[in-house]
C-alpha cells in the first residue's frame, strides 16, 4: 500500500485499539468538523470496523503483533517520512517528534497500589509484565512510586514476572507456585489478563480471592465482570483516548497547529 507523505495518520500503537474505536466513529468527525484531505488509521494488529475505513479515506494499516498486549515499536512508525503529521495513540516514544495520546499510565498505577497501601494491606506486590511494554514501564514507575510515598520497601520478594495474557500469566503464577515463591497478601497487577490468569493460579493452589489474596488489575476490560469474584481494576477512558486522538487529527489536517504535544489522561 503507498501512503501520501502528507496524510495526517492515528496510530493505534497500544492494546487498545478495540476499546478507542468508539471514540473515533464518523459521527463524532461529523460533530467536529469536515475531513477535506482524508486520514489513515493504523492499528498494531486488531481488526478495524468499516466505520474507520470510511472516515480513514479507506487507507488502512495493520502491522502484525506477537502478543496481544505488544505494541508498535517505534523502528515501525520511522519508516514515514511524515510522522510529524501522525497521532500515537495509546502510547509515547520519546525518540518520535509527533503527537500523543494516551492515559496517564503512572498516576494510574500509583493510585491502584495506593488504594491496597490504604487499606492496611502493607505487603503490596506486583504481577508485572515480562515483556518490556512502555505502557506496563510506566506502571511499574507508578508502583513503586506509591511504595515510597508510604515508605514501603521496594526490594520484597513479591514482584512476579508473568506474560501478559490470561493463560500465559496463569501458566508462570502455577509454576512460581510450585516452586514455593514467597505470596503477598495484595497485588497490583499490570492489566486485568494478567490479574486474571494469577487469579486462577493462586485460587488452583488454594488461596481465597480476596480472603487471602487481594488483587487490582489495570484496564477495566470486560473480563472483570465475568470472573469469580469480579476483578477491582483501574477504568481506562479508552473512548476519550480516540475522540482526543479525532480532534488533535482535525486540528493537524486544518493546518491550525504545527507544536507537537503528548496528551495524558487521567484514570480512575
Amino acid at each position: 500500500m503507498l501512503f501520501n507523505k502528507y496524510l495526517p495518520v492515528i496510530f493505534i500503537a497500544g492494546g487498545a485499539v478495540s476499546q478507542t474505536n468508539d471514540g473515533m466513529e464518523p459521527e463524532f468527525f461529523q460533530r467536529h468538523g469536515t475531513i477535506r484531505q482524508g486520514g489513515i488509521v493504523g492499528a498494531a494488529g486488531g481488526n478495524l470496523p468499516e466505520s474507520q475505513q470510511i472516515f480513514a479515506g479507506q487507507s488502512i494499516m495493520k502491522f502484525k503483533r506477537g502478543c496481544h498486549n505488544s505494541q508498535i515499536q517505534p523502528t515501525v512508525l520511522q519508516r514515514f517520512q511524515n510522522l510529524r503529521s501522525g497521532i500515537v495513540l495509546d502510547t509515547y516514544f520519546e525518540e518520535l517528534a509527533c503527537d500523543s495520546v494516551l492515559i496517564n499510565n503512572v498516576q494510574g498505577a500509583y493510585l491502584a497500589a495506593n488504594y491496597l497501601i490504604e487499606k492496611g494491606l502493607k505487603d503490596v506486590g506486583y504481577l508485572r509484565s515480562s515483556y518490556p511494554i512502555g505502557n506496563f514501564e510506566e506502571r511499574a514507575d507508578g508502583y513503586y512510586k506509591a511504595l515510597r510515598h508510604h515508605n514501603l520497601p521496594t526490594g520484597h520478594p513479591y514482584v512476579h514476572r508473568l506474560t501478559p495474557s490470561m493463560e500465559g500469566a496463569y501458566t508462570d503464577m502455577a509454576e512460581l507456585l510450585r516452586e514455593k515463591t514467597p505470596v503477598a497478601p495484595a497485588y497490583f497487577a499490570d492489566n486485568d489478563l494478567i490479574a486474571a490468569g494469577a487469579m486462577r493460579a493462586f485460587k488452583e493452589f488454594g488461596y481465597r480471592i480476596p480472603e487471602d489474596i487481594s488483587i487490582i488489575g489495570f484496564d477495566d476490560t470486560p473480563i472483570c465482570d465475568f470472573l469469580e469474584p469480579p476483578l477491582t481494576t483501574m477504568e481506562v477512558p479508552k473512548k476519550r483516548l480516540g475522540e482526543l486522538a479525532v480532534l488533535r487529527l482535525l486540528q493537524k489536517i486544518g493546518g491550525e497547529t504545527k507544536v507537537m504535544i503528548k496528551t495524558e489522561v487521567s484514570v480512575k
